[in-house]
């Protein structure tokens, strides 16, 4: 199963749709901040295009994500960057940067750090596109995407320096599904301790 949060009327095709309402082309109601009515790794990928931005504790339903999603499958996550104009509206709960998943990646120093604040909650970032403001009258604004998302160095120089010059609309996140065993857990916490010993 293929499955797309928030569809709204905007099914993805191919996948099946889950939104808190009944609309057109929604296969499944459901409210992700309380749970998602599927077993335990059944749903081989999850597309979840500008939901996370209006739900008050997101982490509770990327748990849902992560819980029902096999391993190695793929979470495609869209959210508002901080520097949108338009992510600041009365429906819009939280505003994301570059680095808001790297708690979940245990590959990642945050996730080394504050690995008790996820939960189980494990997922490798395999890509992530920064999509800049692009503009017919302002042609450059086309090279400076590419630019930024040539890798990821790229792109944390562009957030940490150029990003209220060269404002994004969004980022966009691919999530591999990593198992949240307590072992795995205790190896990220040591290699953090032994690098600072």
């Amino acid at each position: 199963m293929k499955l797309d949060v928030g569809c709204g009327t905007d099914k993805k095709q191919g996948f099946t749709g889950l939104d808190i309402s009944k609309l057109p082309g929604v296969d499944i109601v459901a409210d992700i901040q309380k749970s998602i009515p599927l077993k335990d790794n059944s749903v081989e990928e999850i597309y979840c295009v500008n939901v996370l931005q209006h739900i008050p504790n997101w982490k509770t339903s990327l748990k849902e994500m992560h819980r029902v999603l096999k391993v190695r499958g793929i979470l495609e996550l869209l959210v508002p960057h901080f520097t949108h104009n338009r992510a600041f509206n009365p429906f819009h709960k939280h505003h994301f940067s570059l680095h808001c998943f790297d708690y979940f990646d245990p590959r990642s120093e945050l996730a080394a750090r504050r690995y008790y604040y996820t939960e189980g909650i494990r997922f490798v970032i395999k890509k992530v596109n920064i999509e800049i403001r692009k503009s017919k009258i302002f042609f450059w604004t086309y090279l400076i995407n590419r630019l930024v998302n040539l890798n990821k160095r790229t792109q944390h120089i562009w957030e940490s320096w150029f990003c209220f010059i060269f404002p994004a609309l969004n980022i966009r996140f691919f999530l591999e599904k990593r198992p949240s065993d307590e072992k795995f857990t205790n190896e990220i916490s040591s290699r953090y301790r032994k690098k600072n010993d």
